[in-house]
C-alpha cells in the first residue's frame, strides 16, 4: 500500500507521539482513546453481547427442555386418547 508523502509524515508524527507517553501511568488510557481502539473495543463488544445473547438462548431451551421432561416422566403420562395410565 502506497501512501502519500502527507499521510506518512502524519503517522510517523502520531507513533513519535505514542512513544512521548508510553512511558507514562495514563498511558493505558491513551491507547484505549484511539479511534482504531474504539472502534475495536465496539466490535469486541457487541460480540460479546450477541455471544451471550446465544448462550442464554441456549441455557433457556436447555431449562425448559429439562422441565418438560421432568413433567412427562414426573407425572402421569398421556396416552393418544389423553388419559394418564
Amino acid at each position: 500500500m502506497r501512501l502519500s508523502t502527507e499521510a506518512r509524515s502524519a503517522r510517523k508524527q502520531a507513533q513519535l507521539a505514542r512513544l512521548d507517553k508510553k512511558g507514562d501511568a495514563d498511558y493505558p488510557t491513551l491507547y484505549a482513546s484511539t479511534p482504531h481502539e474504539m472502534a475495536k473495543a465496539a466490535r469486541l463488544g457487541a460480540e460479546r453481547a450477541a455471544t451471550r445473547a446465544v448462550q442464554t438462548a441456549a441455557d433457556e431451551l436447555a431449562s425448559s427442555d429439562a422441565a418438560g421432561a421432568a413433567a412427562v416422566f414426573g407425572g402421569g403420562i398421556a396416552t393418544a386418547a389423553g388419559e394418564a395410565e
